[in-house]
């Protein structure tokens, strides 16, 4: 019994690990660049670089991977919740 769910365990880690890594592509290969998608037509090529750069997203691809992995396991719904601004302090638009 034992043995059936350390063999369970450790397949599940690598499953776990299968879908990160295919997640983690299917974010690299979606045509298009985020950056420019963000801040749309109205940057200049300094300052898209710049978010690229806050973003991490100049790092190499391993690297990118490592903080995707780490942002999976350090995950703080409270942190994201006041990232985004209340709807009732923005103007009717």
């Amino acid at each position: 019994m034992v043995s059936y769910t350390g063999k369970r365990l450790l397949q599940t880690v690598f499953v776990l690990f299968g879908i990160s890594l295919i997640t983690f592509i299917l974010l690299q290969v979606v045509p298009g660049d985020p950056v420019a998608l963000m801040l749309e037509k109205r940057a200049d090529p300094e300052t898209i670089a710049k978010v690229r750069s806050q973003l991490g997203l100049d790092l190499p691809y391993h690297v990118q991977y490592l903080n995707f992995i780490n942002h999976l396991f350090s995950y703080s719904p409270r942190k994201n919740i006041e990232s985004f601004p209340r709807m009732w302090d923005q103007p009717y638009k």
